[in-house]
């Protein structure tokens, strides 16, 4: 039942942030001009957690605590949390983040004024030490809407235009705010028990008739050692992308949208597929079964049939290029990894097996596909007037262009995200 008298529910799932969660909750506290209450959802903390979150309760009466008895992750502490709320918007916070000064005001007037289903806004990264700092200098604006139209569009436009001007659309869920009865009304509770990308954002903006994004910044982001941003990958986190994405499908079937929008949905699909393709990469050696992923059939199904495809990645190559490869009397595949896999499995499926694998230096016996992998200088000759794929992440392009540059290629085409 929705209080009207409460602007905002913010939920806050918590597990072992007792260096945190005080900072977290003053930053909410000294929010004005917006009635709020605090719904704290402690996941089994191991740490004084709960005993702050029980202090704070104690003192404030707009702070709720309850307990998971068993740790269930973010997903589905947040759900609990939803089911508790009173207020007429909600407002998801993690509890190492904090929101700027009268970020709540803002929240309200233009969800008031405009009569959204949800607003989304942007986030300053801020850092727990300079080292992560300096680690991490390539994220600094990667919360920023830098190209909102600040206009009223509905879901699935809003989702095309941020994703067609290279803005993460679905960032992160507490750069949104929400009207309660949009999600309760819709069912857009998180899948219980995902331990990672949990937010399932691009379903929100597929139910939605009323959306804006603006520019301005009225969150905190944390970036600290250990976190899930910034911990070590593991499986059940990979797991919880694959099922995620199974419903972001089974959502995108049920809708009606303009030949651009399905468009700008297909390249965002295609986008977290190669993501997640680059991902279970990492795993291929392990022989654990993804036991979380098989409780869901159609996840499964996904994974089985889409992400061990590697015609998958034939949109990373423009028609043109596709022609010119095949056509090439002499090809040389640049790198040996998990893009080089991938584009010989696709010349393979195209009946195009002579082709050269080299590296810059190896310091073992190495095949691709039975192909022998060569030392550059090995084969410099070899690459006069050749077709050059580049089969590398574009995260090294700076300096793999400066050896590139030194062959005397007929063309070098770039094979990498």
């Amino acid at each position: 039942m929705i209080n009207n008298s409460i602007d905002f529910s913010i939920i806050i799932p918590i597990y072992n942030l007792q260096d945190y969660i005080v900072e977290c909750l003053e930053s909410i506290l000294i929010q004005k001009d917006a009635t709020f209450e605090i719904i704290c959802i402690d996941d089994a903390s191991t740490d004084n957690s709960l005993n702050i979150l029980l202090e704070y309760q104690r003192n404030d009466s707009r702070i709720k605590v309850f307990l998971n008895k068993t740790n269930q992750g973010p997903a589905t502490s947040r759900n609990n949390g939803l089911r508790q709320a009173c207020g007429k918007y909600i407002y998801y916070l993690d509890g190492d983040d904090c929101l700027k000064e009268n970020a709540l005001k803002k929240m309200l007037n233009l969800m008031n004024e405009k009569d959204l289903d949800f607003l989304g806004f942007s986030s300053e990264i801020f850092y727990d030490d300079e080292q992560l700092k300096m680690e991490c200098e390539f994220d600094k604006d990667e919360y920023i809407r830098h190209n909102c139209c600040g206009e009223v569009l509905d879901g699935p436009e809003m989702f095309s235009l941020l994703y067609d001007n290279h803005e993460r659309a679905c960032a992160n869920l507490c750069l949104y705010c929400f009207r309660n009865d949009f999600i309760k009304g819709k069912g857009l509770y998180d899948i219980e028990g995902l331990r990672y990308a949990d937010d399932n954002l691009f379903i929100k903006y597929m139910n939605a008739n009323r959306v804006m994004c603006i520019k301005e910044v009225l969150h905190r982001r944390r970036y600290r050692r250990g976190s899930t941003v910034m911990g070590p990958a593991k499986k059940v986190y990979l797991e919880s992308e694959i099922v995620l994405l199974a419903d972001e499908f089974a959502c995108w079937q049920k809708q009606r949208l303009t030949k651009k929008q399905n468009t700008s949905v297909f390249n965002y699909f295609m986008d977290r597929m190669q993501e997640i393709d680059c991902f279970l990469y990492k795993f291929k050696k392990e022989k654990s079964e993804m036991t979380f992923l098989k409780e869901h059939y159609s996840a499964f199904f996904l994974y089985k049939s889409m992400f061990e495809n590697a015609l998958l990645y034939e949109c990373l190559l423009s028609e043109q290029q596709k022609k010119m490869i095949l056509l090439a009397d002499k090809l040389i595949i640049y790198g040996a990894g998990y893009y080089a896999e991938k584009i010989t499995d696709i010349l393979e499926h195209y009946g195009k097996n002579d082709y050269v694998v080299v590296v810059s230096n190896k310091n073992k016996t190495l095949e691709l596909k039975k192909h022998k992998v060569y030392e550059l200088k090995q084969v410099k000759s070899k690459c006069t007037n050749a077709i050059v794929i580049v089969a590398m992440s574009k995260k090294n392009k700076n300096t793999i262009d400066k050896e590139i540059l030194k062959l005397k290629a007929k063309e070098i085409i770039w094979f990498g995200k």
